[in-house]
C-alpha cells in the first residue's frame, strides 16, 4: 500500500537495482498502470474498497505525474484524482499534451457506492492538471449499437487521431475519434464474445490492432488480432 512508483536500473538485466523511488503519495496507492513519454512518467491508479459497503477509501481514482529526469530521485509534479471519471483508472496513453485514460468502473461484486461508474474514457490536459478532467464519455451515456462500448475498460492505446479501448465486460474493442481530444467521440465499437472473450489490453500497429484477452475458469488465454 506505499503508493510509490520504483525505478530499476537494468543496465545490468541480470542483476536490476532499484534506482530510486518516489514518495508514498495516495494517487499513487493502488497503482495499476504507467506509461512513459519523454522526461516523464504517467501512472493511472485503482479504487480500493473502505468496506463491504463502500468501494472508496479516498486513495486512487488518479493520474499522476511523475519527472523521471533524474530515475535515482523520481518526483511527482501533480495529480488529478477524480472518483466519479476516473473511478477504477487502470489504462493510460498519452499523445501530445494530453492523457487518455480507461478506467474500469465497479467490479463484480464490489460495492456500488459511492463510485457508480462502469466504465469510462476520459481526458486530462497535461499543461492544465488543475482543470481535472476536461472531456468523458461514460459507459453510463452510450445507447444503441454503443451500448457497453466502455463497460469495463481496462487498456487504451493511440494510433493517430485514434483511440483504441478494450471493454473487459463486454468483448468489445472501441475505437474512439480525439482528433479534438476536447469532444472524443465514438465511431465504432467491435463485440465478439467468441474471439475477445474480456478483452485486456490492446497495441496497435499499421492497420491492424492486436488484443489479449483473458478467459475465466480455465488456465488459457487467447489473442486476437
Amino acid at each position: 500500500w506505499a503508493g510509490e512508483l520504483t525505478a530499476v536500473n537494468i543496465s545490468n538485466p541480470t542483476h536490476p537495482t532499484i534506482a530510486g523511488h518516489t514518495a508514498s503519495v495516495s494517487s499513487l496507492e493502488n497503482g495499476s498502470t504507467v506509461n512513459i513519454a519523454g522526461n516523464y512518467a504517467f501512472v493511472v491508479s485503482k479504487n480500493r474498497n473502505l468496506s463491504t459497503s463502500s468501494n472508496d477509501d479516498t486513495t486512487g481514482d488518479s493520474l499522476t505525474v511523475v519527472d523521471i529526469s533524474t530515475p535515482g530521485s523520481p518526483t511527482v509534479v501533480g495529480s488529478v484524482h477524480d472518483l466519479g471519471k476516473l473511478f477504477g483508472a487502470y489504462g493510460v496513453a498519452v499523445s501530445g499534451h494530453y492523457a487518455f485514460v480507461a478506467s474500469q468502473g465497479i467490479l463484480s461484486g464490489q460495492p456500488t457506492t459511492p463510485g457508480t461508474s462502469y466504465g469510462s474514457f476520459s481526458v486530462i490536459d497535461l499543461n492544465n492538471l488543475s482543470a481535472g478532467v476536461v472531456a468523458n464519455i461514460d459507459n453510463g451515456s452510450l445507447t444503441g449499437a454503443q451500448t457497453n462500448a466502455l463497460k469495463h475498460a481496462t487498456s487504451v492505446t493511440i494510433s493517430g487521431n485514434y483511440a483504441y479501448v478494450t471493454a473487459f465486460y463486454d468483448s468489445r474493442l472501441t475505437i474512439i475519434n480525439i482528433s479534438n481530444p476536447l469532444a472524443p467521440t465514438i465511431v465504432s465499437s467491435f463485440r465478439d464474445a467468441t474471439n475477445l472473450p474480456f478483452p485486456a489490453d490492446v497495441a496497435v500497429q499499421g492497420h491492424y490492432a492486436y488484443v489479449a484477452n483473458q478467459v475465466y475458469g480455465s488456465t488459457s488465454e487467447e489473442f486476437a488480432v
